[in-house]
């Protein structure tokens, strides 16, 4: 029974992430964000978890778009100083922080709108990783063609392609 405080499960699953997009007019944007994270920060309570709402952990990306957009991002950068306050149903008041990028095992999302600035730390990681292997693998005929690909799809395509499956589409500059 879902309505009582403790429930019985068959198989559980841990997940440690959770992406939660809102689309809403810019206007109503941080209040859907406080209902969200309030209804977030009770599921996860209703089952024994806590959100860890610390500096690097769970934070904030917003995206302001459309006619008056710097107008509404000026608030939450002046008056609220970068936090959004809600207050769980049941519990304290909490603050999330809202952040320009995040970090996230190895990807790093901007609040621009753009991966243009992942993309470029991944062609330089690839670059980089793949200098040491020009001259000793790329280059020598010995090894056959057919291994130096192999060799470079392992090591600059898993180095370059990690995680991208989660990025939003590319655009024209982007996709270059």
């Amino acid at each position: 029974d879902l309505g009582s405080p403790f429930c019985t499960a068959d198989h559980v699953d841990y997940v440690d992430d959770l992406l939660l997009p809102i689309a809403s007019h810019s206007q109503d944007l941080l209040d859907k964000l406080k209902v969200a994270s309030c209804i977030v920060c009770q599921s996860f309570e209703r089952y024994g978890f806590e959100v860890n709402y610390g500096v690097g952990t769970s934070e904030t990306l917003l995206f302001f778009n459309g006619p008056g957009a710097t107008q509404l991002r000026l608030p939450v950068h002046n008056d609220l100083r970068n936090m959004i306050s809600f207050r769980p149903q049941h519990g304290n008041e909490r603050k999330m922080r809202v952040v320009t990028s995040h970090r996230h095992v190895g990807t790093k999302m901007v609040g621009a709108e753009t991966m243009l600035p992942e993309v470029r730390v991944r062609m330089a990681s690839m670059s980089e990783a793949a200098r040491p292997f020009v001259s000793k693998v790329f280059r020598c005929t010995a090894i056959p063609v057919q291994k130096r690909l192999m060799v470079m799809r392992a090591l600059l395509l898993s180095k370059g392609f990690f995680q991208c499956s989660v990025w939003p589409l590319l655009n024209a500059n982007e996709a270059e």
